[in-house]
């Protein structure tokens, strides 16, 4: 079985720049809290969608606020 290389030992063309993303860590981390309280919001919807057309907006909302910072 070939040996797996270590981030330190592959070629920076192929790792991913994410400074183009986030300026930092913190803004990172920042952004990671936020998907996963979106994804804790997504989950609470669970049964409730089909009762209200509120719900279903602010359903669509929190989907579509955690998409778009997943992307």
């Amino acid at each position: 079985m070939k040996k797996q290389k270590t981030r330190s030992e592959i070629d920076n063309k192929f790792k991913w720049d994410l400074a183009t993303i986030f300026k930092d860590e913190d803004e990172f981390e920042t952004s990671i809290n936020e998907v996963l309280k979106l994804c804790d919001a997504v989950i609470s919807f669970k049964g409730k969608i089909m009762t209200d057309s509120n719900t279903l907006y602010e359903f669509y909302k929190a989907y579509e606020d955690m998409d778009r910072l997943l992307g």
